[in-house]
């Protein structure tokens, strides 16, 4: 599934929204193909097949939502762009590197495989 934001980040409320005098909208396209997500520039992106486990993603402290493209990043720590939390990223994380974090799958494109894996309990 992709998603396209209008916006960056969500607003704080809705008084936030209107305030700003921006249109705030969502494009969601859930059944599209892993080679036709639209960019938001109108060019159709491909995704070069990556799939990311899902237990190397970073999630939020607060909300537990997932790091994504819309996250706001500083040397050693990244904003959550759902609610704002500010979250330390770990020495030896996959994002502790600046160069690469454009590379990620989960920071450059808004359609990612994600892949869960289960361990058998004896």
């Amino acid at each position: 599934m992709a998603v396209q934001l209008t916006l960056n980040k969500f607003p704080v409320d809705a008084k936030t929204k209107d305030a700003a005098g921006l249109p705030f909208g969502c494009v969601v396209q859930p059944f599209c193909s892993e080679l036709e997500v639209v960019a938001t520039d109108g060019k159709c992106t491909m995704n070069a097949g990556r799939t990311v486990c899902v237990e190397d993603v970073a999630r939020c402290c607060e909300c537990f939502g997932y790091i994504n493209r819309y996250c706001y990043f500083d040397y050693k720590s990244w904003n959550c762009s759902l609610c704002g939390a500010v979250n330390d990223i770990r020495k030896g994380s996959r994002y502790r590197n600046v160069p690469q974090r454009s590379k990620l799958g989960e920071l450059s494109s808004g359609f990612v495989d994600m892949e869960y894996r289960t361990s058998k309990i004896n």
